[in-house]
């Protein structure tokens, strides 16, 4: 009889051990689940922030290419004006627009 109960006290503390352990591997899994969760929010931000410098961009692309085709019609409007002759103009020529160029003049 007291083989059996000392075999039944080992089974117990096996049996506690084992419940010990499990709990370890859920606390672990869950402290897992919120990392996860923390990437998943940082890459979503990420992606949020990304897509708002393209969309930046292509702004300022746009306003680019509109400034341009405004700096070409302007210089247009401009080779029009004659000056008297014998009178020194003060103002520089205009320069020819740089084809394909988006940033400002170098």
């Amino acid at each position: 009889m007291r083989e059996v109960a000392g075999a039944l006290q080992v089974i117990v503390a096996c049996a506690a051990n084992v419940g010990h352990r499990i709990a370890g591997i859920a606390a672990s899994a869950q402290a897992q689940r919120a990392q996860l969760e923390g990437s998943r929010q940082a890459v979503g931000e990420m992606d949020r922030v990304i897509q708002q410098d393209a969309a930046s961009a292509e702004q300022a692309s746009a306003a680019a290419s509109e400034l341009s085709a405004q700096a070409e019609e302007l210089a247009s409007m401009v080779s029009g004006f004659k000056l008297a002759e014998g009178k020194a103009s003060r103002m520089k020529p205009a320069r020819p627009a740089l084809a394909g160029r988006a940033g400002p003049p170098a």
